[in-house]
């Protein structure tokens, strides 16, 4: 199997704990605006890499897992490439090398992963029991609280009844923008 990576490196413990080897994995299912890696967005593109010259460049790379450092799967959105993600965390786990996926948390194949990562980038512990019915619009609510932004903005304010932050529709966001800095004024 392969994944494909539009770029991978090293970080210090921004990318999870320690010094940890990134990769960035091509494609995403969001399209969300502030999106750090736009260049990811798209499921073509990337280069191809078999799974096991990855394992192979892990194990090549290990001395530089300081400080609890490992890997790190991140993107697009890692679970678009699932079955190839899970080999990969297979064989990392079957090596004892720490591993942390980010992710936006919307894979239903998702907890198929827990047994073989150390960390997750999103805790979607909260949204799977907020009160919020829809999943998706959990996650987003989590993550909104947890980033600590002012409000969600969404056409569908209903769904969102039981937030606990802010929501509004795009009309009342850009009112509000308008009131505070007469950014929109006629």
């Amino acid at each position: 199997m392969e994944l494909r990576i539009f770029q991978k490196g090293f970080n210090y413990s921004q990318d999870g704990p320690g010094n940890r080897l990134v990769y960035h994995l091509q494609g995403c299912n969001l399209r969300c605006p502030w999106c750090a890696n736009p260049e990811g967005l798209s499921v073509e593109g990337g280069e191809r890499y078999p799974v096991e010259v990855l394992v192979q460049e892990v194990l090549r790379s290990r001395a530089m897992f300081f400080d609890g450092g490992g890997v790190t799967l991140t993107g697009g959105e890692v679970t678009l490439q699932f079955d190839a993600l899970k080999e990969l965390l297979m064989c990392l786990h079957a090596e004892g090398v720490s591993a942390c996926i980010e992710t936006n948390g919307c894979s239903p194949r998702l907890p198929e992963l827990f047994g073989l990562l150390d960390t997750t980038a999103l805790d979607i512990r909260k949204a799977i029991s907020a009160e919020i019915s829809d999943f998706e619009d959990a996650v987003m609510v989590e993550t909104a609280v947890h980033s600590g932004v002012d409000c969600i903005v969404t056409r569908n304010t209903k769904d969102y009844a039981k937030a606990q932050i802010a929501v509004c529709t795009p009309e009342e966001f850009i009112q509000q923008i308008n009131e505070d800095t007469g950014l929109f004024s006629e």
